[in-house]
């Protein structure tokens, strides 16, 4: 399964823009889906000052009341759209992990870099899941970054246990730190030239390497 097969709906037509599936007219009852999904794309275009849902309704292709049929205001619309995020992240992280690894500590990198992988593939869906709407603390919202941190803690747990099973750190810190240095490494990779800095290389295996190499150093006890 696709992240965009995951996330759409089969009733929609879409066109194909700069990697992504965008969405711009409905039928058959799929409207919040293509309401979300130009939602993104202007996201993607021009930024979250820019969304209104009279622009959105505009790029759906429906009337300029259709949109509170789904969102009571723009806020509403921007945690559908995060909510989307945290369910693209979920599967990408889940798919990641669940091939067989030599070592719990090689499938916890590989979760992690699926992790960056969404980050770097989906910078407009991040910004809000950890940015501007993690401000505001929707309460459901905070619940799927609840449960995304808790898979990771998961991964962290048996990690920790392969790695030295009288490990007695708290599993739920190390994957904050870990949690941490990820989402440092993309914020470095978006606005730092990353191979001037190490000599070489494509950010994204950069980034992939740096936290690797974090990975193993949390994993030893000292």
């Amino acid at each position: 399964m696709t992240l965009v097969s995951y996330v759409f709906g089969v009733n929609m037509r879409g066109r194909y823009r700069s990697g992504h599936l965008f969405i711009v007219n409905y039928h058959h009852g799929d409207l919040r889906n293509a309401l979300v999904s130009a939602g993104v794309e202007l996201l993607a275009e021009q930024g979250v000052e820019a969304l209104s849902l009279r622009e959105v309704a505009r790029r759906a292709g429906v009337s300029h009341a259709a949109p509170y049929r789904h969102f009571s205001d723009k806020q509403a619309l921007l945690t559908a759209i995060a909510e989307q995020g945290f369910g693209m992240l979920n599967e990408l992280v889940r798919s990641s992990a669940e091939r067989n690894y030599p070592s719990e500590s090689a499938r916890l990198k590989a979760a992690l870099a699926g992790y960056l992988e969404f980050g770097r593939s989906h910078p407009h869906h991040a910004e809000l899941m950890f940015g501007a709407l993690a401000r505001i603390k929707p309460a459901h919202l905070e619940e799927s970054a609840l449960g995304a941190f808790d898979g990771l803690v998961e991964l962290v747990r048996r990690a920790m246990r392969d790695a030295d099973p009288a490990d007695a750190r708290n599993p739920r810190l190390v994957a904050l730190a870990l949690w941490g240095q990820t989402h440092g490494f993309l914020a470095l990779s978006a606005h730092v030239d990353l191979a001037r800095l190490v000599n070489g290389g494509g950010a994204l295996d950069i980034v992939r390497e740096a936290v690797s190499m974090t990975v193993d150093t949390l994993l030893v006890r000292r």
